[in-house]
């Protein structure tokens, strides 16, 4: 496998400004609807202090107005979710009359000294919003032992973090997870990509919650059969723009892709076949980016646009968090 392709440049617009917002950090991923945008933003309790930090994360309900350009999403509500980690997972579905979100859960607390901050989530469950309620991670109907997320249940060693993504009919779901190679020495760094019939998780999630349980585990019969793809696995030259995971999306067609890049990069973004195949990036300009500090999060396909965030955070707050998009046909 080649190195990470050289990126096409490409022109982003400007979708939504985001408004009303009651905390400035980074927003790590958008679901952008049809009346609302949700959006997922870490707001950790005492980070600093080991002894009472409360790892914290909050889905955002925003109202969209749409006759402006560009369109306002602006705050009206929020959930609390405790303990859940670091994840730019938030896709909506529905499931058996139910509207769920699809997120990361749990975090590894095994990491180096230098990341205790990062809290990343090993995770993943459905949850239900419900305006001003908190839940705590142990409440979500989730999927654990990502390290395992294979046909036949094989682990790639010890898990350091997972993210995911719905396919925009929200029939499969992609487990993109990577090992935790540096507590691990031994362990050769790599980072797997699974996908799964997502109905068939759903209902092996519906007949744990009957049977009282609160989790499936990768390696259970009905989810290494709901296997879609046998997992594709890198070792060296990772599809990783900028060097970074900062979200993952999943097409109908079972393309993969991934967006990359911190404060001091452009936002970019590489596509692949489930295989592994047919690499292609691009990185998204502006001129709205090149005098702040802006970190891109999250990426959503819909209606042949790319959706991303980004967080200027040399800005006030009302004009720090932004939607932008260009055609998924620039690839």
């Amino acid at each position: 496998m080649a190195d990470f392709p050289d990126p096409k440049v490409i022109s982003a617009r400007l979708e939504f400004q985001i408004h009303g917002m009651h905390w400035t950090n980074t927003i790590q991923r958008y679901y952008v609807g049809s009346t609302y945008v949700y959006a997922l933003q870490k707001h950790d309790e005492n980070p600093d202090d080991p002894d009472t930090h409360v790892d914290v994360n909050y889905i955002h309900r925003l109202l969209i107005d749409d006759s402006t350009s560009p369109a306002t999403a602006t705050y009206q509500d929020s959930m609390r979710m405790n303990n859940v980690g670091h994840t730019q997972t938030l896709s909506w579905y529905q499931h058996n009359g139910h509207d769920y979100f699809w997120v990361g859960t749990n975090f590894n607390t095994n990491v180096p000294d230098e990341e205790k901050h990062e809290d990343w989530a090993d995770q993943l469950g459905r949850v239900e919003y419900v305006a001003g309620k908190t839940i705590n991670y142990t409440d979500v109907s989730r999927l654990i032992t990502l390290a395992r997320a294979s046909q036949d249940g094989s682990s790639f060693g010890h898990l350091y973090r997972a993210d995911s993504a719905l396919s925009s009919d929200n029939g499969h779901m992609l487990v993109w997870a990577e090992n935790n190679y540096k507590m691990y020495p031994s362990e050769t760094r790599t980072i797997r990509y699974t996908i799964y019939d997502f109905n068939a998780i759903n209902v092996a999630l519906d007949a744990a919650e009957i049977a009282g349980r609160k989790t499936i585990a990768c390696d259970d019969a009905e989810v290494r059969a709901a296997v879609v793809y046998h997992e594709y696995s890198e070792t060296k030259d990772f599809f990783l723009p900028h060097g970074s995971c900062q979200g993952v999306e999943l097409t109908n067609a079972d393309s993969i892709y991934v967006c990359g890049g911190g404060s001091a990069d452009f936002p970019e973004f590489g596509r692949m076949s489930h295989t592994g195949g047919s690499q292609t990036s691009v990185e998204a300009q502006n001129p709205e980016f090149k005098d702040h500090k802006s970190e891109t999060e999250g990426i959503q396909i819909k209606d042949n646009r790319v959706y991303f965030g980004i967080t200027d955070s040399d800005n006030p707050i009302d004009e720090r968090f932004h939607i932008w998009s260009f055609p998924s046909s620039d690839f």
